[in-house]
């Protein structure tokens, strides 16, 4: 007998499968004081705006591109 595994996460008593997640990038704004904004899309079909650095690939809190005065495409 051959089982398959996928990866699971535990919360609670529910068992929710754990798939890799991906979102394609619409735009991107133009870089203020080293950031800008990223608008993506999901598989689900929402829209979700970013805020990026140009040091770090991490996202960033979305008052450090409203400081650097960062605008968001359209």
């Amino acid at each position: 007998m051959i089982r398959l595994v996928a990866p699971v996460l535990m919360i609670g008593s529910l068992l929710v499968p754990v798939t890799p997640v991906s979102a394609a990038v619409l735009a991107e704004g133009k870089v203020s004081n080293g950031y800008y904004w990223q608008k993506t899309s999901s598989s689900s079909g929402s829209i979700r705006w970013l805020c990026r650095s140009t040091s770090s690939s991490k996202f960033q809190k979305h008052q450090k591109c409203k400081d650097a005065g960062a605008v968001k495409p359209n």
